[in-house]
């Protein structure tokens, strides 16, 4: 019997279920994400290296032509000094989305 996969939601906004072989992944809800994680949002402008002590050099990488940091399964636009800042989030489906290793 398959169990619900109501039961098996990961709490970090992210569902991975697989049940009888197959997988399933849902889409993050950006906006409790940015409510959950607001801290991140408010650090202002930095060095990278204030963001690589921080988080770690696997955790930040430069997408595009912005800086994110990986926060909680996603990537989070972070204020880098001399580059370009949009307040983003790139969660696993969105085109952009690098897995950490």
């Amino acid at each position: 019997m398959r169990s619900s996969t109501t039961n098996e939601t990961n709490v970090r906004g992210r569902s991975q279920t697989n049940v009888g072989g197959t997988s399933q992944t849902t889409t993050v809800n950006k906006q409790e994400f940015r409510s959950r994680h607001s801290e991140v949002f408010s650090l202002g402008r930095h060095p990278k290296e204030f963001f690589v002590q921080r988080y770690g050099a696997s955790h930040v990488r430069l997408i595009g032509n912005a800086y994110f940091v990986f926060v909680d399964g996603c990537w989070v636009a972070v204020d880098v000094d001399g580059f370009v800042y949009t307040e983003r989030v790139i969660c696993a489906g969105d085109p952009d989305f690098i897995e950490v290793e």
